[in-house]
């Protein structure tokens, strides 16, 4: 899909709004904030591809057949094989990589959750990439690959940190109810 394609999909079609630009950096973790829809994942494609960025994400194996692996594959999705480390193939995915904006959902899930997976944390560290804390704002149909935000050495300390900024930040997934780390 071209851009102006995303662009006009994203913003007139369906109201969206970009609230900021692409990334920078060649390399980077975007954390995807609330993860409550399978939604999430064709909107954040248009968002970014509006913007004029690519992101890269991880999809489950089992979804990569013929035709729909030819589709998933265009939007960027690369397949989650089920034996092996799930980490270790995304910090594998940007060491092979020139260029690697990677969707990351910390929740884990599209269910309600009250603590996070703390992968990104490993995998940011052991990758040498920042942290942008992106997030969807389905209530007022915003949508954002974030701020930067810079990692301590302490996982468990930088999940509050995180946690505390999308909060005043008054989100809203897709499914609000799901925001059970919010509370």
């Amino acid at each position: 899909m071209k851009q102006k394609t995303a662009k006009f999909i994203f913003e007139k079609v369906l109201g969206g709004t970009a609230v900021t630009p692409v990334v920078p950096e060649k390399k980077c973790l975007i954390m995807g904030v609330p993860h409550t829809s399978i939604l999430d994942f064709p909107i954040t494609y248009l968002y970014y591809k509006s913007i004029g960025g690519k992101l890269t994400l991880l999809v489950k194996e089992k979804f990569f057949f013929f035709p729909l692996s030819l589709f998933l594959r265009s939007m960027g999705a690369v397949p989650l094989r089920k034996n092996e480390n799930t980490m270790m193939q995304i910090i594998n995915l940007f060491r092979n990589s020139e260029e690697c904006h990677y969707a990351f959902a910390p929740e884990g899930t599209r269910k309600a959750v009250n603590r996070w997976k703390q992968g990104y944390y490993h995998i940011a560290q052991k990758a040498g990439v920042p942290v942008y804390l992106g997030y969807f704002d389905f209530k007022n149909k915003r949508i954002s690959r974030g701020d930067k935000f810079e990692l301590s050495d302490d996982p468990e300390v930088d999940m509050k940190r995180m946690q505390d900024i999308y909060k005043h930040l008054q989100i809203s997934g897709y499914h609000p109810e799901k925001l059970a780390f919010l509370d």
